[in-house]
């Protein structure tokens, strides 16, 4: 059975529009912009290895690459599942108790999204039986069941519309 709401202690909020612009994007997660990628990838990265001790990363396609943990799947209703997604959302953090070395503002996913609306990338998350397109707009993230899933955990694929390299992926390794 899924849950109907995402449930998770808030800790810090700032603004969404800062999330839809590269120049604002920059400033927010602090690195340069030739490194937005490389900041996605170490995102999807470490909160794999939250749910995980490992992960897999590679390059998917000329244009993309995916993460893929080996949890027990996102156990959220696909509209909440989107709502994670979204820049929009309040942001939470589930880490600063448990991994109080690490960041732990509740940003890394609101940074994927941007990146993902300023590039005009697309955003797949495959788990728990069905794979999801997802459509970052605005405040919100609509999305769209595509497929069918049979692979373990949760995989999360981005594609830009420019060639990724294996050097991008440094990040996450």
């Amino acid at each position: 059975m899924k849950k109907d709401q995402i449930t998770m202690p808030l800790t810090h909020a700032d603004d969404w529009r800062d999330y839809l612009s590269l120049d604002r994007l920059v400033t927010r997660s602090g690195v340069a912009k030739r490194d937005l990628i490389k900041l996605v990838i170490k995102e999807l990265v470490d909160n794999a290895l939250d749910v995980f001790d490992r992960c897999d990363l590679g390059i998917n396609g000329d244009n993309g690459f995916y993460v893929q943990d080996y949890g027990s799947g996102i156990d959220l209703l696909d509209e909440n599942i989107a709502y994670l997604f979204s820049v929009g959302r309040k942001t939470y953090t589930t880490k600063g108790i448990r991994y109080p070395q690490r960041g732990a503002f509740g940003r890394g996913l609101r940074v994927v999204t941007g990146v993902v609306y300023c590039y005009g990338a697309s955003l797949f998350v495959s788990t728990l039986g069905r794979k999801l397109s997802l459509k970052p707009d605005g405040s919100q993230t609509t999305y769209e069941v595509i497929g069918d899933y049979n692979g373990p955990g949760t995989r999360i694929e981005i594609s830009f519309p420019d060639r990724v390299s294996e050097k991008d992926l440094e990040w996450g390794e």
